[in-house]
């Protein structure tokens, strides 16, 4: 069992993103006292990994791809 600080070390997030992957489910933890602070299991090999944002034109997305001025409506 590991604290929100090493937990985060070992992932590379922070300790609020550590509570914030908790409540989404994303690691599994325990409450230890009456503050509710909790220890989190080691995730192991199959740890989850943050989000890179990508950036528009390194995604390959062009501007007005989901823009509704370029759709089409056809009424039969």
């Amino acid at each position: 069992m590991l604290t929100k600080q090493e937990i985060a070390q070992r992932l590379g997030i922070t300790p609020g993103t550590v509570a914030k992957w908790q409540q989404g489910g994303r690691l599994r933890a325990v409450p230890y006292n009456e503050k509710n602070e909790c220890l989190y299991e080691n995730p192991g090999p199959v740890a989850p990994r943050k989000y890179q944002k990508r950036r528009r034109w390194e995604a390959g997305v062009e501007g007005h791809a989901s823009d509704p001025t370029y759709e089409v409506q056809y009424e039969a």
